[in-house]
Parts: structure tokens; C-alpha cells; sequence
């Protein structure tokens, strides 16, 4: 029975050490201009490539989207807010106007028909 139990894996460490890991949930916590870079979001690609840079480690894409994974890190698309730009009573008429579009107006039979009996 003794053979049998389960013994330590051999094979090589891993990569992303604990600095690592508590790193990257701190980078994404971040905007991207914190860091001096020019654009808004984090990529996959982005955020390697600035770990890389911080720590010196290289993951593979495959290695990372699975370390993102482990760490239940998701990536979400940012949803576009433009309600801030819209004027509110404009807004508002057009709801309405579109709300009485939409009521049916005409009741019983209508005379668009294609089909009809002949008289």
C-alpha cells in the first residue's frame, strides 16, 4: 500500500511566482496611464508584456490566459457610456415620440391587406 500513495511530481517550477501573481492583480487594478503608457486597456498581450518588463518573467499566451484563469481574473469589454453626452429632454421627446409610433392606432380590419374577395 505504501507504493502506492501518491508522491511529488517531478518537472520544471513554475514561473509565475507569488510576486507575480500579486502583481498582476495589482496592475489591473490600475489604469494603463498609471503606468505612462498611452493607451486605456489592458490586453492580454499588454499586460505580459508589462509584467515582463516589471519582473523579467515571460509567459507564454497559452501559460498567462491559464494563470488568469487560476486566478479567476476575467477579461470583460468595456461597455461604452455616451449617456452623459445625450441631452436629457431630448431624450425623453424622443422616447415618447417613439412610444406613440408604437401604439397601434388602427383597430379591426385593416385595408393593407394583399388579399381580398371579390366584390
Amino acid at each position: 500500500m505504501k507504493g502506492l500513495e501518491n508522491k511529488a511530481k517531478s518537472g520544471r517550477p513554475k514561473q509565475a511566482t507569488a510576486a507575480y501573481c500579486a502583481l498582476l492583480e495589482e496592475v489591473i487594478e490600475q489604469e494603463p496611464s498609471v503606468y505612462g503608457y498611452g493607451f486605456g486597456i489592458w490586453t492580454v498581450d499588454r499586460l505580459r508584456e508589462h509584467l515582463r518588463r516589471e519582473t523579467g518573467i515571460s509567459l507564454s499566451n497559452r501559460r498567462f490566459r491559464a494563470l488568469l484563469k487560476d486566478l479567476d481574473i476575467v477579461y470583460r469589454r468595456p461597455k461604452h457610456d455616451l449617456s452623459s453626452l445625450q441631452d436629457a429632454e431630448e431624450k425623453e421627446r424622443g422616447k415618447a415620440l417613439l412610444d406613440w409610433l408604437k401604439k397601434d392606432v388602427r383597430s379591426g380590419v385593416t385595408s393593407s391587406s394583399l388579399w381580398m374577395k371579390r366584390p
